[in-house]
């Protein structure tokens, strides 16, 4: 699909705004009944042409029925640039709500976040402690924190796990 077909509205040739998922760095919309093999390419959330959040390392069972997500981070300007504290529920709800439409046989998201921007143990900790927060918000089950022990690099890394039930969404 060309950026073009995409970025200008058909009724006016006018740039539109981003709204939604789309793949990193283009105006490509996520189609997530299409994914490439067992696996979604990385994509961002958008909403009002602001990005509000990223995804990484989504997997796809074979029979389609659970989704893993493996890193899911808000974007720093959203947070601290905006003051903004509402995207990590708003990203992930927007998300299953898609999923439910376009992959309507998936019928829970498995989180895996263990990815953390510092090697602090304490600052991890308390990234995978929100992250936990955040799962029981939006009605997530089986919440586990696990210590990963310590790294090559020196830092800690604590995982976050979860299971959302597609009912909860």
């Amino acid at each position: 699909m060309s950026i073009f077909k995409n970025y200008f509205s058909k009724k006016t040739n006018e740039p539109h705004e981003k709204n939604g998922f789309y793949y990193q760095k283009s105006y490509d919309k996520v189609i997530f009944s299409e994914p490439s093999q067992y696996f979604i390419d990385n994509f961002d959330f958008y909403q009002n042409d602001t990005r509000v959040s990223y995804f990484e390392e989504i997997l796809i069972d074979e029979e389609r029925t659970i989704i893993t997500l493996k890193h899911f981070a808000v974007d720093t300007d959203y947070l601290f640039g905006q003051n903004k504290r509402d995207g990590g529920f708003l990203s992930l709800k927007e998300f299953a709500k898609e999923i439910k439409k376009q992959l309507p046989s998936v019928n829970q998201i498995k989180f895996k976040l263990y990815r953390n921007s510092t090697s602090d143990k304490i600052c991890n900790f308390c990234l995978s402690k929100k992250r936990c927060d955040l799962f029981r918000r939006i009605g997530a089950t089986d919440i586990k924190l696990e210590n990963n022990g310590r790294w090559g690099d020196g830092s800690f890394h604590y995982i976050a796990n979860a299971t959302w039930p597609k009912s909860s969404w």
